[in-house]
């Protein structure tokens, strides 16, 4: 377990559990609109909402150790593309605010998901030897097109990581 102590001040609050900013899916207009205080944390490719999900377990760590921080969940699903230009500047600019305690993602799974290379499963994009497209991609332009969203979407993650890092 961790003593709470131990945590950084700024992840420290002395406000109830009650009153935690746990901002699951929702994107306000501006930065404006958080307290110029808060601390985020972002999570891309969330996925949709379930029982026992990171978003679930970290507010209730978040209650625990009585933790201040807004929980941005991103996700075409939830209706958030990091591809849709007004989602990503908000991204670049929450990041650049320095005030991102916790970051994490993994690749979109539409296109780099294992279950395309099971039977009965979709068509595989991209394979060890080719992660960023199978050459007969160009040979059908919707495939390539879901191929190149899916490569689009983990360099913008790259570069949100290395955003992040250098704040």
């Amino acid at each position: 377990t961790i003593d709470p102590k131990s945590l950084p001040n700024h992840l420290q609050s002395s406000t109830s559990s009650s009153n935690l900013i746990a901002a699951t899916s929702i994107i306000p207009a501006t930065l404006s609109d958080f307290a110029p205080d808060a601390y985020f944390v972002i999570h891309l490719f969330s996925g949709p909402r379930r029982a026992g999900d990171f978003d679930e377990q970290f507010r209730d760590l978040m209650g625990y150790y009585n933790l201040l921080l807004t929980v941005l969940s991103f996700d075409i699903c939830l209706g958030y593309d990091i591809l849709d230009s007004d989602h990503w500047i908000f991204l670049v600019r929450i990041c650049e605010t320095g005030r991102v305690r916790l970051r994490m993602a993994g690749p979109p799974c539409s296109t780099w998901s294992r279950l395309r290379h099971l039977a009965g499963g979709p068509p595989p994009l991209r394979s060890r030897r080719f992660p960023w497209g199978l050459p007969m991609l160009s040979e059908n332009a919707v495939l390539k097109g879901q191929c190149d969203r899916g490569t689009m979407m983990l360099k913008r993650t790259i570069t949100l990581m290395t955003i992040v890092s250098t704040y």
